[in-house]
């Protein structure tokens, strides 16, 4: 019977990889990807601006005082957090006043007070890369 012999050698390093994507621990990605998203929520109220980089538009009282914008106690820049259930990484503020702030709409008595949307929680281009260099310097640490 005619037949090909076919033998592959130096697959060790492949093999070696593929070994450590199956015992790939999901959790410490996340947890990475997490750690780097929340720093780059906090930097925006230094910055006051969105995730794609628009300026927030300035509070009353940041006018009035010569202060920063949603910054005033810090109670709502420190309620931003991430947990990790399973597979996923889930982001937001323990604060329900938290919404009003990043989509803006109307609010107070009646709906009498209407604030302006300053989007804290977003995904702009930056974040994607953010996102991506973590994961790829996760995976990379990997490689032999």
């Amino acid at each position: 019977m005619a037949g090909v012999h076919l033998e592959i050698t130096g697959l060790n390093p492949v093999k070696q990889v593929f070994n450590r994507l199956q015992s790939l621990d999901v959790n410490e990605l996340l947890t990475d990807i997490g750690e780097a998203y929340h720093d780059d929520v906090l930097s925006r109220f230094d910055t006051e601006q969105a995730p794609d980089g628009t300026q927030w538009q300035a509070s009353q009282r940041a006018i009035d005082e010569g202060g920063k914008t949603l910054t005033d106690t810090a109670i709502l820049r420190d309620s931003f957090h991430y947990e990790i259930n399973g597979d996923q990484l889930l982001y937001g503020s323990s604060e329900v006043y938290a919404a009003i702030h990043n989509f803006g709409g109307d609010t107070g008595r009646r709906k009498s007070t209407k604030l302006p949307q300053r989007e804290i929680i977003g995904l702009s281009a930056k974040q994607l890369r953010i996102i991506g260099d973590t994961a790829t310097d996760f995976l990379n640490e990997l490689l032999p």
